[in-house]
C-alpha cells in the first residue's frame, strides 16, 4: 500500500513539474564578449572543437541577410521532411518585426554544460512564452546583426517545433546545418533529436499547385478527378485545397494537415481525411459515409 501511495505521489509531482513546464517559456540566449561582435548562443556552439579536431568549417554567414541564412538552412533540409516541418514553424512564430519587443529578463533553459571564457556574458534575446507568442529584447535590433537574427530566429522555429524540456538538441541540430558539408548521418540524427522527419517525404511537400489527380477506389473503378488549387499556411497550419468536378461544377475541399502525412476536412464533410502512403507518391482518400470507409488511390495524371 506504502508503495502504491509513493508510486501515486512521484506521478503527481511528474504531472506538476510538467504543468510548470508548459506554462513557462522558451528562451534565445547570446553570447556578448568584450570586444566582438554578439552572437546567438548556437551559433558560438557551432564555432567549439571536438576533442580530436579543431572547430568545423561553418559557412561564412556575416554579410548574409536574415532571409539569406533561412534559405541557407532550408537547402541543407531540401529533400528531408524536416524541410516542410522547419517551414511550418517559422509561419508559426511570425516574422521578427511582430515580436513583442521589451526588456527581458535572465532565461536560461538553454543547458549548455560549460562556462564561457572571460569577458563574455550570457543575454536572453528572445523568450517564447506558452504558445506563439514571442518576445525579444532591444538588443537584437541595436547589437545583433541581420545574418545572427536568421540564426536566432531559426533556433527559435526549431524550438517551437521541438518538444525538448531544453534547448540543447536544437544547438546540436543548428551546429550540423550552418556547417560547410554536414554530416549526413549526423544531421539525420540531430534531426530525430527535436522530433522531426529526417527522411524524404511523400506527403504534402511532394504535391504543387495545378496536380491533378485520378481516383480508383478498391473496386478498381474510377472515382473522383482531384486537382490542387492551393497550399498555404493558414495560422501556422498547412493547409491543402483540393478541387473536384461533382454536379457538373468544381466543388472545394479545404484539408487541415497535422503532419506531413494526413489531412483532415472538418466534421460532417463527405471526404473525411486523405492519407499519404509513404510507399509511393500516391496518396489515399479515406470517404466517411456513415460507419463506412472507402479507400481510393488516387494516381497522378
Amino acid at each position: 500500500m506504502k508503495r502504491l501511495v509513493l508510486i501515486l505521489l512521484t506521478l503527481i509531482m511528474f504531472r506538476a513539474i510538467q504543468a510548470y513546464a508548459g506554462a513557462e517559456g522558451h528562451g534565445g540566449n547570446l553570447v556578448d564578449c568584450v570586444g566582438k561582435p554578439l552572437v546567438v548562443l548556437d551559433y558560438y556552439h557551432s564555432t567549439l572543437p571536438t576533442f580530436g579536431a579543431p572547430a568545423p568549417a561553418l559557412v561564412d554567414i556575416t554579410k548574409m541577410s536574415r532571409d539569406e541564412v533561412l534559405d541557407l538552412i532550408l537547402k541543407k533540409l531540401q529533400g528531408r521532411g524536416f524541410a516542410t516541418q522547419f517551414k511550418n514553424a517559422i509561419a508559426a512564430i511570425g516574422p521578427m518585426e511582430n515580436w513583442i519587443e521589451a526588456d527581458l529578463h535572465k532565461y536560461d533553459d538553454s543547458a549548455e554544460p560549460y562556462n564561457l571564457p572571460a569577458g563574455c556574458s550570457r543575454k536572453t534575446g528572445a523568450v517564447r512564452m506558452d504558445g506563439p507568442d514571442m518576445y525579444v529584447d532591444p538588443i537584437v535590433k541595436t547589437k545583433l546583426s541581420p545574418a545572427q537574427q536568421g540564426v536566432l530566429i531559426a533556433h527559435e522555429a526549431i524550438y517551437y517545433f521541438s518538444d525538448q524540456p531544453t534547448s540543447a538538441r536544437t544547438r546540436t541540430l543548428i551546429r550540423e546545418l550552418l556547417k560547410v558539408i554536414p554530416d549526413e548521418s549526423q544531421l539525420s540524427a540531430a534531426i530525430r533529436g527535436v522530433g522531426g522527419d529526417p527522411e524524404p517525404g511523400y506527403g504534402i511537400e511532394k504535391l504543387k499547385i495545378g496536380d491533378r489527380f485520378e481516383g480508383i477506389d478498391d473496386s478498381k473503378t474510377n472515382f473522383d478527378d482531384w486537382k490542387v488549387k492551393s497550399l498555404d499556411n493558414i495560422n501556422g497550419i498547412p493547409t491543402l485545397i483540393l478541387s473536384t468536378y461533382t454536379d457538373y461544377e468544381w466543388k472545394e475541399y479545404v484539408f487541415e494537415c497535422k503532419d506531413l502525412m494526413t489531412c483532415v476536412l472538418p466534421k460532417g464533410v463527405r471526404n473525411s481525411s486523405f492519407q499519404f502512403d509513404e510507399s509511393t507518391e500516391f496518396f489515399i482518400a479515406i470517404n466517411s459515409y456513415g460507419v463506412k470507409h472507402n479507400r481510393v488511390k488516387f494516381n497522378k495524371k
